[in-house]
């Protein structure tokens, strides 16, 4: 499979590796950087680095609630992903229970 390199901010690699784990993505951690399968495009990838930065806030704020994005809400098939990482598999998404994150969307694509 071709891999793609994109950059990853210092910092985030160890939230890195549980988003991509958490969307059963495949990937080869590098430093400062992560290798994706080439079909992910740089607003698929702005996309992810925005999930890391929720599983920061998450775990910076000792939540056991996962943190999620207004457009991961939003998105029925993602939510339930997200859902089911953190134990919260159900059927009716009015059961789960979320923190919307507090962090603006990141606006750059990080292909290196």
């Amino acid at each position: 499979m071709d891999m793609k390199k994109f950059k990853i901010p210092e910092g985030l690699e160890r939230y890195m590796e549980t988003v991509l784990e958490m969307y059963g993505l495949p990937h080869q951690m590098t430093e400062n950087a992560v290798l994706l399968p080439e079909d992910i495009t740089d607003e698929e990838f702005g996309e992810i680095l925005d999930d890391v930065l929720c599983e920061q806030e998450r775990v910076e704020n000792h939540s056991t609630l996962p943190v999620i994005t207004y457009k991961t809400m939003l998105n029925e098939e993602k939510l339930k992903k997200v859902m089911a990482y953190y134990g919260q598999a159900g059927g009716n998404s009015d059961s789960y229970a979320f923190h919307i994150t507090k962090q603006p969307a990141n606006k750059k694509s990080r292909e290196i």
